[in-house]
């Protein structure tokens, strides 16, 4: 029940960010997922870890199942051979798609100051290309 109560602290928190040019950066998405990183590693957290790795899960979440649904829309438009989004599998679990997004942001610095959404995006292709 305490972890619900933060969650709807962090979420309602982060809803009042809409005005913003940029809801969330490359930099605080990576501060998120490390929480949860820490939690896959069975390490204890803090409520407030706990709601930044739950925040981490559910943005990465929200973004695959947005790409998930440009890809149908894709399919049923596009030419063949054309493939301009990720070719993620059904199976890949949210464990799975924090660790690809942590280490690409990892991996890329120069690009954290980028919308989260682009640089999830981005982990994806790179990835799971379409082939």
């Amino acid at each position: 029940m305490r972890h619900l109560i933060i969650l709807s602290v962090v979420i309602g928190a982060s809803v009042s960010t809409l005005g913003q040019k940029t809801i969330l950066d490359g930099n605080s998405l990576a501060t998120q997922c490390e929480s949860q990183e820490k939690l896959n590693a069975g390490q204890g957290l803090s409520d407030q870890e706990f709601a930044k790795g739950t925040f981490c899960v559910g943005y990465i979440r929200g973004v695959l199942d947005t790409m998930v649904t440009w890809k149908a829309i894709d399919k049923a438009k596009s030419k063949p051979g054309t493939t301009p989004h990720p070719c993620i599998p059904d199976t890949v679990p949210n464990s799975q798609a924090v660790k690809i997004t942590l280490k690409f942001l990892k991996d890329h610095p120069e690009r954290l100051h980028l919308p989260a959404d682009v640089l999830v995006f981005q982990a994806m292709h790179q990835a799971f290309p379409c082939r």
